[in-house]
């Protein structure tokens, strides 16, 4: 299966998220794009090119899977994952097109060494034609699309190799980066907190709305029918099992007759066993997935076609997960009421001194001495948007409120005190490589926004629901 397959770190490269390393595992603001009506039998269309579901599918399991091995919990984000794999693969798309004019696609030679040289394709140090095969049939993938899949792969990073060698960065840029890092200030930090209280009816409300976020055991949804060969011979068989391969195939319905039986209907866990169904039907079954649906085994007196009809899990009951969906659910509701909290103290700050709202909000009051800025954004939640603006306050101003961990926060800034230039010297030298990736990442999401309001980006509804 694909999954297995993608869990080789040798092979995640061609999973299309390798190309963008500046989007990495965050997620990123999304442009708006038209949305097309029926028109679409693919996941997008960029400048008349589609996108196919199948591509779609592989990129929202990499996004997925590379989440879940940081610890995050995905089922939530299942549609912020989706809008991502889309933005993902439209933007490659545009670099894509955009090296197609430059004349830098990949070449046929390229590719091929890149095919051969893969370790997950070796065996004893040598290219195996067998594994290889192998290995794209369980992908559920023939050798044309994974060339195409490397070609474009390889294009993309010439592309971005290109771009890279346009850019520089500027000592003055990597001094003031490392300056705001480790400048340190005395001073107090306000803190307007929120308060979240939960009520029963709120939890039990969450749960039955987002069911299918907290699932059990998980399973496949399976329907297998029986052809008998002895009662309608080997011919007719034959005749009935190829027609209601391409019925299914078509999700055409397909009425059954004497001899054709629904001999299963319902979910296998494959991690148990299962007394209904033969090993042999349960072997096909693991191969089942959303790029191969069904599956033909004959045997002697009968043959059976499968069919896959998605993934399924069992909601976990209520009492079983209460704890997440009251952490998760207050984290919602903080950050509900902190946007509301802050927008409130904005709109008193241009009627009101600051030392009013003080008194009126009475928030608790943090004392920071020789603090290095960075390690005030840690210590709050607060964003890189905001350190900025902290940096640049001058001693005895008070900063504009921003919202942190837990509520809404004020900074008065009493001293600064600049890095030493041994720090700066210091951290300059290690922290050079961040600091350009961090600008180049800025500079190439830049290039590609300006690619799309210059292409014509059609998205299919569906994919985004």
């Amino acid at each position: 299966m694909f999954d297995r397959i993608a869990e080789s770190k040798t092979l995640k490269f061609v999973l299309f998220i390798t190309a963008f390393a500046f989007v990495g595992t965050g997620l990123v603001a999304l442009i708006v794009y038209k949305i097309a009506g029926g028109n679409i039998s693919g996941a997008a269309m960029v400048n008349g090119r589609e996108i196919p579901v199948s591509v779609f599918q592989r990129e929202v399991q990499n996004i997925s899977r590379s989440l879940e091995e940081q610890g995050v919990e995905t089922a939530p984000m299942r549609k912020l994952i989706y809008q991502q794999a889309l933005e993902n693969l439209i933007s490659q798309e545009l670099l894509y097109q955009e090296a197609e004019k430059e004349g830098i696609t990949a070449t046929k030679e390229e590719v091929k060494k890149a095919i051969l040289t893969y370790e997950a394709f070796q065996e004893n140090g040598k290219f195996s034609k067998e594994k290889y095969l192998s290995i794209l049939r369980s992908a559920g993938m023939t050798p044309q699309m994974f060339e195409e899949i490397i070609r474009k792969d390889l294009t993309t990073k010439h592309m971005v190799s290109i771009l890279k060698a346009s850019f520089y960065l500027t000592d003055d840029e990597l001094r003031s980066f490392v300056e705001k890092q480790l400048t340190k200030i005395t001073g107090k930090v306000y803190i307007f907190p929120v308060n979240v209280k939960l009520s029963d009816e709120e939890i039990e409300k969450y749960y039955e709305e987002h069911k299918s976020d907290f699932s059990g055991e998980k399973g496949k949804k399976i329907v297998v029918y029986k052809i008998d060969v002895k009662k309608v011979g080997q011919q007719r068989a034959q005749e009935i099992t190829r027609e209601l391969y391409s019925a299914l195939k078509k999700n055409k319905e397909f009425k059954t007759e004497e001899g054709v039986t629904k001999l299963f209907d319902s979910v296998v866990y494959l991690d148990k066993k299962n007394q209904e169904l033969s090993e042999d039907i349960l072997k096909e079954i693991e191969k089942l997935n959303d790029n191969k649906k069904i599956a033909l085994l004959k045997e002697k007196d009968a043959y059976y076609l499968i069919e896959y009809q998605g993934e399924y899990s069992e909601p976990l009951p209520l009492k079983d997960v209460k704890d997440k969906i009251i952490a998760r659910l207050s984290e919602e509701k903080k950050q509900e009421l902190s946007k509301k909290l802050l927008n409130e103290i904005e709109e008193k700050l241009k009627k009101e001194s600051i030392e009013k709202i003080i008194s009126e909000y009475n928030p608790n009051i943090e004392t920071v001495k020789d603090e290095k800025l960075q390690i005030l954004s840690v210590k709050y939640g607060l964003s890189n948007e905001a350190i900025k603006e902290i940096f640049k306050l001058k001693e005895s101003q008070i900063s504009k409120p921003f919202i942190a961990r837990g509520g809404v926060v004020l900074v008065l800034v009493e001293k600064k005190i600049p890095p030493s230039e041994d720090e700066m010297k210091k951290n300059v030298e290690s922290i050079y490589s961040t600091v350009e990736n961090e600008k180049f990442n800025t500079y190439i999401q830049m290039y590609i926004d300006k690619l799309k309001k210059e292409s014509d980006i059609r998205v299919n509804p569906r994919v985004v629901k």
